[in-house]
């Protein structure tokens, strides 16, 4: 099946490859980019895995410009281009986007942000049931948060992976994925 699958991908021919969409020249941008053309392709891509460094925001973060805000344009520009490269084939495909580490809910000394607990994930495509915020929002009030200023966890983002997993690639036993978890539904596929 690996030989199959690289002499198959060895026809392929990228350079050829003409996007529906324009996407951003970063690496997320052209990374979605190749996934878009292998899913294209037909040649039986069922998972992809990509990673946009430059998170850890600690000085001179920035509002609605800055260092904060070019790395949030990027991902959305690059998302939008994604969908609509894809078209109807969005339908088939789950995309979640998610953050190994949080951020602080105030700004610190050097105008950034220090590492936090909770943070926010994404989905999109397939059977998502968007435009809601799945999950409970404690509030940003000193008395909501945590610690030194962090929100507090409410959804274990296994949830949310789960879920996806269950739904949309038909795993049965999510405990074979996440060993002792037991999954809140939260109805977002």
């Amino acid at each position: 099946e690996t030989l199959t699958l690289l002499n198959t991908l060895d026809r392929l021919d990228y350079k050829a490859y003409k996007p529906a969409a324009a996407y951003p020249t970063s690496d997320l941008g052209q990374g979605l980019k190749q996934v878009a053309f292998l899913l294209k392709a037909g040649v039986g891509l069922e998972v992809a895995f990509l990673d946009k460094g430059g998170w850890d925001t600690h000085f001179a973060q920035g509002g609605s410009t800055g260092q904060h805000a070019g790395l949030v344009g990027d991902l959305a520009q690059s998302m939008r281009a994604f969908a609509d490269d894809l078209g109807t084939r969005l339908g088939r495909t789950s995309v979640v986007v998610m953050t190994e580490f949080g951020r602080r809910a105030y700004e610190n000394a050097s105008l950034g942000t220090d590492h936090g607990r909770a943070s926010v994930m994404f989905t999109m495509g397939g059977a998502t049931k968007g435009g809601k915020v799945y999950g409970d929002w404690p509030g940003m009030e000193e008395k909501s948060l945590e610690g030194p200023g962090d929100l507090h966890v409410t959804t274990d983002y296994r949830s949310v992976l789960a879920e996806v997993l269950r739904k949309r690639m038909g795993l049965r036993d999510v405990g074979a994925v996440f060993p002792g978890f037991e999954a809140k539904e939260l109805g977002l596929v």
